[in-house]
């Protein structure tokens, strides 16, 4: 899964499919995985975009979150 650094902290995304984009966020207690039965569907119209929030445990750093949060 690719990263994108932000103050530090790395979070993950992944794009699929051609098409404009569609931005795929989870809830509180999610990943980015909720989404995995859509993107084939999705995939077809649109470029949709999944990521990790900051706070999931695919994102968090061992320093903590709170960097990208206080800058």
């Amino acid at each position: 899964m690719p990263k994108i650094n932000r103050n530090g902290i790395k979070i993950n995304y992944e794009t699929y499919g051609n098409g404009p984009a569609l931005f795929l966020t989870h809830g509180f207690s999610a990943t980015s995985k909720m989404w995995d039965d859509q993107i084939d569907y999705l995939s077809k119209y649109f470029t949709p975009v999944s990521y990790t929030h900051l706070r999931a445990h695919e994102t968090r750093e061992d320093r903590g979150c709170r960097g990208m949060l206080e800058k």
